[in-house]
């Protein structure tokens, strides 16, 4: 445990005081450890050893490796060494050893209170944690609710157009090779009704772009209906018409959905 954490320890303060009291009042000063043992009837309850204690608690007791070496009782009352001898012995004045229990027990009650000072930040800690998950739980409603927007007022007429869009296409160059004309001209009308829906989301440059192919593309499906070689070469008719299908499919869903839009299509 860290050195301003001592007196924190489970019973730490009672063998504080414990030894004070047997230091501060035997007619010896220094004891050994056999003979702390012996007036305090056993060990410390919150250290290994009466020395153990008295070194950690260098601001009251004083331990002499030296005296320890020799075999002279190694453990005495710091505040012993500074009162006058009466009778060649150190006695500490009562005040004194009320002093230093008390000196033992604030250093105790500010460890304490050191301790405990991140409890007084809890509520505080609490109540910031609960804010910003608050806050991160509005922009996550709030950013959830814009990509609704987004996907209703935007991307949904988008996906729904060019899918519309593309499937009328095909539905043309089919009844076109069939010779369909009814289902042609219906499907076409389909086709830009869809780019009607689309438009407003392309580019100018796009856009002119599209509306120029489709309309190509429109009198190429009118030319493969009425003409009869176009008709029966359904080999020429299916490239040529693929053609329009594949810029479309490429170029309309890149215009549309792309991520980064191109501000115009490369040249073909």
């Amino acid at each position: 445990m860290a050195k301003n954490k001592l007196y924190l320890k489970s019973n730490r303060l009672a063998d504080v005081l414990a030894l004070i009291q047997v230091l501060a009042i035997d007619k010896e000063a220094h004891q050994r450890e056999s003979e702390l043992i012996a007036e305090l009837q056993g060990n410390p309850k919150s250290a290994n050893s009466w020395t153990e204690i008295a070194i950690e608690h260098r601001e009251l007791f004083r331990f002499n490796e030296e005296n320890q070496s020799k075999g002279k009782p190694p453990i005495s009352l710091i505040a012993r060494h500074v009162t006058e001898k009466e009778n060649d012995i150190r006695v500490l004045p009562t005040e004194i050893i009320e002093q230093l229990f008390e000196i033992a027990i604030k250093l105790h009650d500010k460890e304490k209170e050191r301790a405990e000072r991140w409890k007084v930040w809890l509520p505080l800690l609490v109540a910031i944690i609960t804010v910003v998950g608050s806050f991160y739980t509005q922009y996550t409603s709030n950013q959830n609710q814009a990509f609704l927007t987004h996907y209703e007022v935007e991307l949904k007429p988008k996906q729904d157009s060019y899918a519309n869009y593309m499937k009328a296409v095909a539905q043309s160059s089919h009844a076109a090779q069939a010779n369909n004309s009814e289902q042609m001209v219906l499907s076409l009308d389909q086709a830009e009704s869809s780019f009607y829906i689309f438009e407003p989301f392309l580019s100018s440059y796009d856009r002119d772009k599209i509306w120029k192919q489709y309309q190509q593309f429109k009198d190429l499906c009118y030319s493969v209906s009425q003409s009869d070689s176009l008709w029966k070469n359904q080999k020429k008719s299916t490239d040529s018409l693929s053609r329009y299908k594949n810029f479309f499919r490429t170029n309309l869903y890149t215009a549309l959905f792309a991520q980064h839009k191109y501000n115009s299509f490369k040249k073909d």
